[in-house]
C-alpha cells in the first residue's frame, strides 16, 4: 500500500471514530438534560433544584451547541452520572460538605441575556442564619470566553475540599468571560449580588470581593466605586496596568479607609504595580493593609487564597450606608397565598400612593403581569394572575412611595 492510500485509509478511520465520539456526546448532553430534569423534581433542596434549572437554562441559552460545547458537557454527564463517587453532584450531601459548587443563574434586567455564577455554600449551611458574602473574580482565563466551559469547570474537575471563605456564601461569577469588569462585565458582577440577595440572608457588614490577575484588577476596579459597601478587599497579582487611574491619587483617597491585602509572587511582572498601590495606600494613611510575597511568579496557590481569607474575614464593615428594609418606621407587611395560579397579596400601606408589585422566579423571569395602581392608606389586598408551580420559590417585590419591600413565596 503507498503512502497516500495509508494517509487516506488514516484519515477517513479518524473521521469515522471523531464521527462517532462526536453522536456520543450528543446523546450525553441530552442524557444529562434528562439527568438534571429528573433531579431537579426530586430534590426538596431550593438550591439543588435551582442549579439543576440554572444548568438547563444556560445551556439552552446557546442556540448551537459546538462540537466542543458538546464534548464538555459529556464529560460533565459523566460526573453527575456516578453517583457512587466521593463528592457526586447527583448529592445533596457534597454541596452540604463543600465539595461541590451550585449554578445560579438568572436572565439580566440590562440585556435579556442568561448570565450565571458559581455558588459554594457556608460550612454547616443553615438556611434561616445570616451569612458573609464573598465575591471571587476569576482572571483572564480561556476557560471563561465559552459560557459552556466556565459552566461545566466546577464539575468536569473534581471536587474541592478547601476551607477558603467558609464562613459564608463564596459566589464566582462568570462575568460574561474576560472582559475586564467593565460595562456589561461590570453589571454584571452587581447583578449577580443583587441577585442572590433574592435568595439567601447576607450580613451587610460582612461582604468582601477579592480576585487574581484581571479578577484582581476588577476588585480594585468595583471597589474603588463604591467602597462604602466592602469590609476588604483582597488583591491577588492584581493587573492594576489595565487603567492608568488605578493608582491615581483621587482612586487611592477613595480606599483609605478600606482594609485591602495583596499578595504577588516576587518574580511576577506586576510585582512592581501592586506595591505602587499598597505604598501610596500607607502614604495616604490606610492603616489596614497588607502586602504578601512569595517565592514565584503570577501563580494562583490555594495556600495564597486561604491566608488571603484568614486575614480578610476578620474584618467588619461599620461604612455601610444602606437602611435596612426591616428598620423602616413605617413597615410593610406582607403575607402571601397562592391558589389556583393566583397570588394575594395583603398589604399595610403606609401612605396614599402608586403601589407597583411584580413576581419573577429564581431566574429573575416574570411569571405575573406588573401590577401597577393608586391605592388608599391602610390595609390593602392585591390578586394578580400567573403561571405558579407548585414547589417552587417566587419573589415577591412591592413598591409604594419611599418603601420597597421583597418576600419569597413558596408555592405548596
Amino acid at each position: 500500500m503507498n503512502t497516500i492510500l495509508r494517509f487516506l485509509l488514516a484519515f477517513s478511520l479518524f473521521q469515522f471514530y471523531n464521527g462517532l465520539n462526536t453522536a456520543k456526546a450528543v446523546d450525553e448532553v441530552a442524557k444529562l438534560k434528562n439527568k438534571l430534569t429528573t433531579l431537579s423534581e426530586s430534590t426538596e433542596n431550593s438550591f439543588l433544584k435551582l442549579s439543576c434549572q440554572s444548568i438547563l437554562n444556560v445551556i439552552g441559552a446557546k442556540q448551537v451547541l459546538s462540537e466542543n460545547d458538546s464534548t464538555l458537557l459529556s464529560t460533565m454527564y459523566k460526573c453527575f452520572a456516578d453517583e457512587a463517587a466521593d463528592g457526586s453532584p447527583s448529592k445533596l450531601e457534597s454541596y452540604l460538605a463543600r465539595q461541590r459548587s451550585f449554578i445560579i443563574a438568572w436572565t439580566s434586567p440590562t440585556d435579556r441575556a442568561i448570565s450565571f455564577t458559581w455558588m459554594k455554600l457556608p460550612k454547616d449551611w443553615n438556611p434561616a442564619n445570616t451569612y458573609p458574602l464573598y465575591i471571587e473574580l476569576h482572571g483572564l482565563w480561556s476557560v471563561a470566553n465559552n459560557s459552556i466551559d466556565y459552566l461545566s469547570y466546577p464539575y468536569r474537575n473534581g471536587s474541592s475540599g478547601s476551607f477558603a471563605f467558609e464562613d459564608g456564601y463564596l459566589l464566582s461569577p462568570w462575568g460574561r468571560g474576560n472582559l475586564w469588569y467593565k460595562g456589561i462585565s461590570e453589571t454584571d458582577i452587581t447583578e449577580c449580588i443583587g441577585n442572590f440577595e433574592k435568595l439567601a440572608n447576607i450580613d451587610q457588614t460582612r461582604k468582601y470581593l477579592c480576585g487574581h490577575s484581571m479578577g484582581g484588577f476588577g476588585a480594585w476596579y468595583i471597589g474603588q466605586k463604591d467602597p462604602s459597601i466592602w469590609a476588604a478587599l483582597g488583591i491577588h497579582a492584581g493587573a492594576l496596568w489595565y487603567d492608568a487611574s488605578m493608582t491615581s491619587d483621587e482612586t487611592i483617597s477613595r480606599l483609605t479607609d478600606i482594609p485591602v491585602y495583596f499578595v504577588v509572587g516576587t518574580n511576577d511582572g506586576l510585582l512592581s504595580i501592586n506595591q505602587t498601590a499598597y505604598n501610596k495606600l500607607d502614604a495616604a494613611g490606610n492603616e489596614n493593609i497588607k502586602f504578601v510575597t512569595f517565592a514565584g511568579g503570577h501563580d494562583y496557590l490555594e495556600v495564597n487564597v486561604q491566608n488571603m481569607y484568614l486575614w480578610m474575614h476578620t474584618f467588619t464593615n461599620d461604612r455601610v450606608g444602606i437602611k435596612s428594609i426591616s428598620a423602616l418606621e413605617e413597615k410593610i407587611i406582607l403575607l402571601s397565598q397562592i391558589k389556583d395560579n393566583k397570588a394575594v397579596i395583603q398589604c399595610n400601606i403606609p401612605e396614599s400612593s402608586s403601589v407597583s408589585l411584580s413576581v419573577t422566579d429564581m431566574l429573575g423571569r416574570n411569571v405575573a403581569a406588573a401590577y401597577i395602581k393608586n391605592m388608599a392608606k391602610g390595609f390593602q389586598e392585591i390578586s394578580c394572575d400567573g403561571l405558579f408551580i407548585k414547589g417552587q420559590i417566587y419573589i415577591c417585590t412591592l413598591n409604594t412611595g419611599k418603601h420597597r419591600e421583597i418576600v419569597k413565596i413558596v408555592v405548596k
